[in-house]
């Protein structure tokens, strides 16, 4: 899903599955997601 600059929508967050590996996210996560993801997006 995309959102622009501005723009709201609702979503449902779900639990990543497999070996829980995310990269990007504006760099704020770059490998294993276990526990690693707890306010790393805060304030962003």
């Amino acid at each position: 899903m995309r959102f622009e600059p501005g723009q709201q929508r609702t979503v449902e967050l779900v639990a990543y599955a497999g070996d829980r590996r995310v990269y990007g996210f504006n760099g704020a996560i770059n490998g294993a997601i276990n526990g690693a993801l707890d306010g790393a997006l805060e304030g962003k």
